[in-house]
């Protein structure tokens, strides 16, 4: 399981202006205004669809990390 630090995931699920419709259809956002004001995220049925793509995402970038942590440190100026 990759680990998403709040703030970015809340930054990458907060609709942008030319994109309100694909996150509504994929990731509906509910806004709690009880005492405290909360967002809740839920996945529909057509977001579920997208297990089979982000497991594989997932599975790639296992095998892969030693290269993209490489590749990271050498644009970084960090190079082997």
């Amino acid at each position: 399981m990759i680990s998403i630090a709040r703030l970015p995931l809340v930054a990458a699920l907060e609709p942008a202006e030319d994109m309100p419709m694909t996150i509504s259809v994929l990731l509906p956002r509910t806004i709690a205004t009880d005492t405290v004001i909360a967002v809740e995220y839920a996945i529909t049925p057509l977001g579920r669809t997208l297990g089979p793509l982000f497991q594989a995402l997932d599975s790639w970038t296992q095998d892969h990390v030693a290269e993209v942590e490489s590749a990271r440190r050498h644009y970084d100026g960090l190079a082997d």
